[in-house]
């Protein structure tokens, strides 16, 4: 692949740093139109932006951290190491940047369905782009395969070997869940805290889907059955399931 997307000089552009960044300049880009278009407060937008940004860097690494806990066991604070490619667990990021967004929405007193209705297209939009880092950087590869577009790695412990693009198939999936979305948001017909319950719904299976097919270290297996981020998607998808049968159920009780 190409770890390294440019190199000039003393100038090295890491290909994952440089799409996790277009990730996050896409979804604060998207999340700041959504927010200008309801007539949100930008300031707060602004706030919970960076405290996503905090929360998602750190909740990462630390369930990282404490999934792969024996990597860093002689070195501990190389889990905070946030400019190195790997070492990251999404569900994570996720967790973190939900905690702190939620909080800040509550104390702040605005909205926090419509905020996380505007989080979920973001969210996916983000996470499509970045996830094209992973692919050229060579990390989060998948098991190997002989199908016709399987790819080949020329380092780590993934050369040599034709394996599933799982980096692809979670990026497209993304992306093509981020129009879904973004069209289901326009809908003024639509529950507020919807957005968000499908794309627990839907994000949870897809990853659990890819995790199946994942090659890399997953951790140890919880039960010998699935991997942390199998059941974190479980617990997603029945989450959003739970949420939206809540939301479709309440309107109509108030529609009857």
């Amino acid at each position: 692949m190409k770890p390294i997307f440019l190199w000039y000089g003393q100038l090295l552009v890491g290909s994952y740093e440089l799409f996790v960044c277009l990730g996050f300049l896409a979804a604060f880009s998207y999340s700041f139109w959504q927010a200008r278009r309801r007539d949100l407060d930008l300031v707060h937008v602004t706030n919970i932006q960076l405290l996503i940004l905090l929360g998602g860097l750190g909740g990462s690494h630390l369930l990282a951290g404490l999934v792969h806990w024996k990597s860093f066991s002689n070195a501990p604070l190389q889990v905070f190491a946030f400019w190195a490619p790997g070492g990251r667990i999404w569900y994570g990021g996720f967790l973190g940047a939900l905690a702190l967004a939620l909080t800040y929405a509550r104390y702040q007193g605005l909205p926090g369905r419509l905020l996380a209705d505007i989080a979920a297209p973001t969210v996916a939009l983000g996470h499509g782009i970045g996830r094209l880092g992973c692919f050229l950087a060579g990390c989060c590869y998948g098991r190997p395969s002989n199908h016709p577009w399987a790819v080949t790695y020329r380092f780590a412990d993934a050369a040599t070997v034709s394996r599933h693009p799982t980096q692809l198939y979670e990026s497209f999936a993304m992306l093509a869940l981020f129009a879904a979305l973004h069209r289901y948001l326009q809908r003024s017909d639509r529950p507020e805290g919807a957005v968000m319950a499908i794309y627990l719904i839907a994000y949870g299976a897809i990853r659990f889907a890819v995790e199946a097919l994942r090659g890399d270290d997953r951790g140890s297996l919880i039960f010998g059955v699935f991997s942390t981020s199998q059941w974190l998607s479980l617990v997603a998808l029945v989450a959003g399931g739970l949420l939206l049968r809540r939301l479709t159920s309440s309107r109509e009780g108030t529609a009857a």
